[in-house]
């Protein structure tokens, strides 16, 4: 019996983390832009969950990467992730919130292969008292919406991975949220119920193996026709009781 995309990666996560630490190659390195309200926050109770923690190397051989051997800053949001059942990725989360914080996004299209913004649709049903739940769906999207345009600024093949994910959206949201996607066919959306730390470093997990794919990685599972295997983009359309994936295009 064939397991689903999460199934797997929780599966390649446990076999991942019997493997010594000295013998674990961090093989990728990727930012990935996360821009919304509450974005500092999101990322500070995921680099810090328990889950994150258990995969963090703490030694190096011959010449690997390890955590010891990273540069750090106060404001580091940095964490390694699980790509197939060997190999890591360091990932560098870089929140945005404010409308003058940029989006420094390189202009390289070999640089940009390895970068990612997500657009985080989260807490949106915690509005102030004096702010109707409407409106604070629409400050997301026009917020969304300025970061998109700085995004196709760039030629079109230096434009990053860029993704809309919403947590506990409702039914009027989801709509919303699809229709102001309708005139960006290369931005994806995805709808997840939780926002516990397995949810969280599920969807990182995808994201990490589309990068790693569109990078060349040899290590990330294929299918027997030789294309990537990604199945963040076999599940999009279907519908669970935890996770809705969609693309709009």
């Amino acid at each position: 019996m064939s397991l689903t995309g999460d199934a797997q990666a929780r599966k390649d996560r446990q076999l991942l983390t019997l493997i010594p630490e000295e013998d674990r190659p961090v093989s990728y390195r990727f930012q990935v832009f996360l821009v919304g309200t509450g974005a500092k926050e999101f990322a500070e109770r995921f680099v810090t969950s328990d889950t994150v923690e258990a995969l963090k190397p703490k030694s190096a051989k011959g010449g690997q990467e390890s955590a010891e051997h990273m540069p750090s800053t106060g404001d580091d949001l940095t964490f390694f992730c699980p790509v197939g059942q060997a190999e890591l990725a360091r990932v560098r989360l870089l929140p945005i919130e404010k409308f003058s914080e940029s989006l420094t996004l390189p202009r390289k299209a070999a640089e940009s292969s390895s970068v990612a913004v997500l657009f985080l649709f989260w807490k949106v049903g915690e509005a102030p008292e004096d702010q109707p739940p409407a409106d604070a769906v629409q400050a997301r999207i026009s917020d969304f919406t300025s970061r998109v345009a700085e995004i196709k600024h760039l030629a079109a093949n230096c434009q990053p991975y860029a993704k809309v994910v919403a947590f506990d959206a409702n039914e009027e949201q989801e709509e919303r949220l699809k229709k102001w996607l309708m005139p960006h066919s290369t931005i994806s959306v995805e709808f997840l119920k939780d926002d516990d730390e397995d949810t969280v470093m599920e969807l990182v997990e995808r994201l990490c193996k589309k990068l790693a794919v569109a990078a060349g990685g040899v290590n990330v599972p294929t299918q027997r026709s030789g294309l990537p295997d990604v199945s963040e983009d076999k599940e999009e359309g279907q519908r669970s009781s935890t996770k809705i994936c969609c693309s709009v295009m």
